[in-house]
């Protein structure tokens, strides 16, 4: 079998966000998202004896240090295991460079879990014609085969009118993994599903970049929701509007 890292070349390389090479400049108050292999990792406990973590990180193209405070330690000590394929989204530490990159993390995300983050609903159109209640089972059954963080949007034949009957399934979110877009492609036609992406004027304008790439990369149409207008609105008491000067928060 080939390197763990091969098997998931491309999410990692989709999904980094910064260079391993030399000549990227870099701030201590930047966001950076980083995949990779866990490697070397090493306990320890702080001085309130709170546990913590220390880790090397095999990356296509370099690599990085980790280290894991005991706040986001609590929060996601499940998935630091020795050969563990992870992102790790935090800052980078003061001094690192990309000889010596060092990673102040703030989340752990599991490759297989990475791509869910991407869009906020996937939307399924039936085509024109009567629509049975069987039709709608038979998706129901495929989307609980694929649970994920992604809301579920049917759009449904309305006779007597050009636009479509919205009907959103309030009790099941879905993945956006690739295996089971393709399945839906394969069974609806591509032209029928469809992702959205809404854009709030948040501070990560890179999830937008990259559920770009990911829909061109699976064929599939992309909607991106300008909702800027409530980001303006947000703006004094967010943390995740660009443009503010509230720090991001620490989420358990």
């Amino acid at each position: 079998s080939g390197h763990p890292l091969l098997e998931h070349a491309e999410d990692l390389e989709e999904f980094t966000n910064v260079s391993l090479e030399e000549g990227q400049d870099l701030s201590k108050n930047d966001t950076i998202c980083v995949g990779g292999m866990i490697t070397k990792i090493v306990r320890r406990y702080d001085r309130r004896n709170r546990e913590m973590a220390f880790f090397d990180m095999d990356c296509l193209g370099g690599h990085a240090e980790i280290v894991v405070f005991s706040d986001c330690y609590q929060s996601y000590s499940r998935l630091i295991k020795e050969g563990s394929v992870v992102f790790i989204k935090g800052k980078p530490s003061e001094g690192s460079d990309f000889s010596d990159l060092k990673i102040l993390a703030d989340e752990i995300i599991s490759v297989k879990n990475v791509r869910d983050r991407l869009s906020q609903c996937l939307i399924i159109k039936f085509s024109s014609g009567k629509v049975e209640p069987h039709d709608v089972d038979i998706l129901m059954d495929i989307a609980k085969e694929n649970p994920g963080s992604c809301k579920l949007l049917f759009h449904l034949p309305n006779p007597g009118s050009r636009r479509p009957l919205k009907v959103l399934a309030h009790n099941i979110r879905v993945s956006t993994g690739g295996q089971f877009i393709k399945q839906l492609r394969t069974k609806y036609g591509k032209d029928n599903v469809q992702a959205v992406t809404f854009d709030y004027n948040q501070k990560q304008k890179l999830e937008i970049l990259k559920a770009s790439t990911l829909c061109r990369c699976l064929e599939i149409e992309h909607t991106i929701l300008d909702l800027s207008v409530l980001g303006t609105i947000a703006q004094p008491m967010s943390a995740n509007i660009s443009g503010t000067e509230v720090d991001m928060p620490n989420i358990k």
